[in-house]
């Protein structure tokens, strides 16, 4: 595992469910990876697939206090109260209580180019954090200027950042800067 900045322990390898179908598809593929010993799932609203690891993580009949599931808002989301209104329905069709990781799927630019839908919703985060809704808020796909922007004004500061990283795409500055600022 890896202590998040808030002191949440979050498991090195997880599941992720990018292009699985919902339904019977995703909770086979859920529950495989739970037999093969996965605790930490990743979906996404707009993945489509929030059921399905929803209804495997509940047939695994493991404690759901020992799984790590991480889903993230979307971008037409993004905004202060259609932020603390979108996790509604993913924990809905989760059907887990809380998640464990909540991400900003994507770094929304205005239209003016002023930041300000990320600040508002980044501040809708930090209330779904404070109220136990999600254990750990973080971001995905962000760089490093839209993270050294978020200084300004998070009073929390994000746990994770989940980006694209492998030998094809090694994002040296990117992962320095996260290690520098306790990100993972």
């Amino acid at each position: 595992t890896i202590t998040l900045n808030n002191g949440v322990f979050i498991p090195r390898v997880g599941l992720g469910v990018w292009k699985i179908s919902d339904g019977q598809a995703a909770s086979s593929a859920v529950l495989w990876a739970i037999g093969a010993g996965y605790r930490h799932i990743d979906t996404a609203k707009i993945y489509g697939n929030e059921a399905g690891v929803g209804e495997g993580v509940r047939q695994s009949h493991i404690p759901r206090e020992e799984f790590f599931v991480a889903t993230k808002l979307w971008i037409a989301d993004q905004g202060y109260e259609s932020t603390l209104e979108a996790i509604k329905p993913s924990l809905e069709r989760l059907g887990l209580g809380y998640v464990d990781l909540y991400l900003v799927h994507w770094p929304y630019a205005d239209e003016d180019k002023t930041g300000n839908k990320r600040v508002e919703t980044w501040r809708a985060m930090e209330e779904l954090y404070r109220r136990g809704v999600a254990r750990a808020i973080g971001v995905s796909n962000y760089t490093v200027q839209h993270l050294e922007e978020m200084k300004s004004y998070a009073t929390v500061p994000p746990a994770v950042n989940q980006v694209e990283m492998h030998p094809f795409l090694y994002q040296k500055e990117l992962a320095e800067y996260c290690l520098k600022n306790s990100i993972a």
